[in-house]
Order: C-alpha cells, then sequence, then structure tokens
C-alpha cells in the first residue's frame, strides 16, 4: 500500500530550502519510496529507497537536440506509452506489465547509451550521464507497481499559482 500523507500529519507543507534537514524532519518515521530528482542532499537516508523521475531524464535528451537525442527522447515516450496503457491497472498487474513490455525498452536504451561515444560537456553527453548515473532509481518503477514513472504530479502540485497572464508589459 503506498503511503499517503495526511494534512494532521504534515508538519511542514513547504520550506524555502530543499536542504537534506529538512527532508529528514519531513520524512521522519517513514520508510519506504521517494520519487525524486535525486537532489545530491538527499544522499542515503535510512529505510528510504530513492526512484527518480523518467520526464527529468526526457528533459535532458530533448535539451540535446540531435539525432541521438531524439533516439533518447524515443525511448522515454516509448516508456510513457506503456504507462499511460497501464494507468487502470492494479499495482501488481503494473508491474506484470512493466516486466513484460517496458523492462526490454530500458534494457535496450541503458544499452544503447553505454555503447554510444557520448563524451564531453556538451548536452548529449550531459544526458547520456545523468540516465546511466541513476540507472537503478530509475529502474525501480519496473518492480514497484505503486512507483510512478515520474514526479511531474508532484511537482505540479507545488508550483505557485500564476497570478496573472505574463505578457511582457510593466506596469
Amino acid at each position: 500500500m503506498p503511503f499517503r500523507w495526511k494534512a494532521s500529519s504534515i508538519k511542514r507543507l513547504y520550506a524555502l530550502s530543499r536542504g537534506r534537514a529538512i527532508l529528514e524532519d519531513l520524512i521522519k518515521g517513514f520508510k519506504g519510496t521517494i520519487i525524486c530528482d535525486e537532489y545530491s542532499a538527499y544522499g542515503q537516508l535510512p529505510h528510504i529507497q530513492f526512484a527518480n523521475c523518467w520526464a527529468h531524464v526526457r528533459r535532458y535528451w530533448l535539451k540535446a537536440d540531435s539525432k541521438n537525442g531524439r533516439i533518447g527522447v524515443q525511448y522515454c515516450d516509448r516508456l510513457f506509452h506503456i504507462e499511460r496503457k497501464i494507468k487502470h491497472l492494479s499495482p501488481e498487474e503494473r508491474v506484470q506489465v512493466r516486466q513484460q513490455e517496458a523492462k526490454p525498452i530500458v534494457d535496450e536504451f541503458f544499452d544503447w547509451i553505454d555503447r554510444s561515444p557520448f563524451f564531453g560537456k556538451n548536452a548529449i553527453a550531459k544526458a547520456a550521464e545523468y540516465t546511466l548515473s541513476r540507472s537503478s532509481e530509475l529502474k525501480v518503477f519496473l518492480k514497484n507497481g505503486d512507483v510512478a514513472i515520474d514526479n511531474n504530479p508532484a511537482e505540479n502540485a507545488i508550483r505557485p499559482n500564476v497570478i496573472g497572464p505574463k505578457t511582457g508589459s510593466s506596469l
């Protein structure tokens, strides 16, 4: 059963910092999986498994804006297509489909990156390094049907509301 925050159990709904102490205070007593962008301050936390966000991976490949960048985006899009197809299934059924359909794509994607000569400080090398350095955290969703492929819903929920249209004019 996935953990659900209860309003009465949240001490702080937001903070001005993403510091480790803030997260440690927020998750005190929690054991489970957290989906995030692998902010370095979080590192190893006891009883916590981190799952990384495939939307972040996709953004890195999109920024590469090249033939190989588009190939990286296509791998991610194939995974998101599967997720849209299985969102109504139970966690157990999602794992089954992910193992059959998504795992081969994930394995092929990482193999493609491993075999490719992406190096340097360019956007494609950054996308490859970002993806490879998070491989185990990116694969968590394959074995846990309660884990989403991305953390976009959470990020969208915490963005501040827009007060007015962005017209570019000054008052």
